[in-house]
């Protein structure tokens, strides 16, 4: 058989993130980095992984397949009843890519299939809040479903990227899973999943003179943080008990969402401060970062973190830079040594290469 291939975008959330899992809606955004998943045949029986940007191969039997499926449901349903944490659900990174592979192979009923070689390349950073793990479930599938004829629906592609997700995320919201999915920059929640802000390919927001705040935006590569997705998500899930934080995570989306579809950047300005306010107050804004946040707010831009965040150590993954200053506050970035990257939208979802 040919081989064949998937291609998932990364995201940034712009605002939301956590408190979607409690009801409230978030913005999210497809970026151009990618992920890419290649399935060719091979001789024999076994199912290689190779990591293409680690040079590493991971070989497996069919039967070795099954049974790590069957360890990490029920490591899973062990998570669920308070037994384990998440982070012991999933054992090494490959896992995912291993359970996302089982997860197709039986929900098409083609156990049959074997002698195949899975490659993975990513230009998105692991555990930065990009979607990494839903860029890599959702390119895999895309690349499965080429690679058999199998054709899915966009829902049943979600049902089963959901249900791998869970695995390594522990209660996912599905929010990466949408964003990269669709693609654009999208609004999830309140009963608007999946609404379009923009048309595709969306335009630039264009802001005060030659500024703009959102395409391409200005992210900050603070580090990998010391804690996993599905670790922060477990910790800061007794503040939501407070249902009147889960109305201003809410509240401050859907200010963000008006001030950009009005060019406002006074308002994004303040929508991004008091974000960044109701995120460092549910612990998952390192000290670090806080102070590198602070220091953009005194020369009059504003910062948030795009993702989960972290829950310990000095590294937070991505932050969202809103600033005129644009030498200053790379300045201030230099001093903290974070890289400064330009994202631009992605306006495809997921999509066979």
């Amino acid at each position: 058989m040919r081989p064949s291939s998937g291609t998932a975008p990364g995201k940034i959330i712009l605002s939301g993130e956590h408190a979607v899992v409690y009801g409230a809606p978030a913005l999210v955004m497809a970026v151009n980095r990618y992920m890419t998943a290649t399935i060719s045949s091979l001789k024999g029986d076994d199912f290689v992984f190779h990591d293409v940007n680690a040079n590493t191969f991971y070989s497996i039997g069919a039967d070795q397949l099954d049974a790590l499926k069957a360890r990490i449901q029920n490591d899973y349903h062990s998570f669920l009843k308070g037994r384990c944490s998440i982070c012991d659900v999933l054992k090494t990174p490959v896992e995912l890519a291993q359970f996302t592979l089982s997860t197709f192979l039986e929900a098409v009923s083609l156990d049959f299939l074997s002698g195949i070689q899975l490659d993975v390349q990513s230009t998105i950073p692991v555990g930065a809040g990009m979607g990494s793990s839903a860029a890599l479930i959702l390119s895999i599938l895309k690349a499965m479903m080429q690679y058999t004829n199998v054709s899915l629906s966009d829902e049943k592609l979600f049902e089963l990227a959901l249900g791998a997700e869970n695995r390594q995320h522990g209660l996912s919201s599905g929010l990466d899973l949408r964003a990269i999915l669709q693609g654009g920059l999208m609004l999830v929640g309140l009963g608007r999943v999946g609404k379009a802000l923009f048309a595709c390919p969306p335009p630039r927001i264009e802001m005060v003179g030659t500024q703009t705040a959102l395409c391409p935006p200005y992210i900050v590569y603070t580090g990998v943080p010391e804690s996993a997705t599905g670790e922060c998500v477990q910790l800061v899930s007794p503040y939501f008990k407070d249902q009147n934080r889960v109305e201003a995570f809410s509240a401050v989306t859907i200010a963000m969402e008006k001030a950009l579809e009005e060019n406002n950047l006074v308002s994004l300005h303040e929508c991004i401060r008091e974000n960044n306010q109701l995120l460092h107050q549910i612990g998952v804004v390192p000290e670090t970062v806080q102070r590198f946040i602070s220091d953009i707010e005194s020369i009059g831009g504003a910062a948030k973190i795009c993702g989960a965040g972290a829950v310990k150590g000095d590294h937070a993954g991505m932050v969202w830079v809103v600033c005129e200053d644009t030498a200053a506050w790379k300045k201030i970035a230099e001093k903290y040594s974070y890289e400064v990257l330009s994202l631009n939208i992605e306006s495809r979802g997921v999509y066979a290469s």
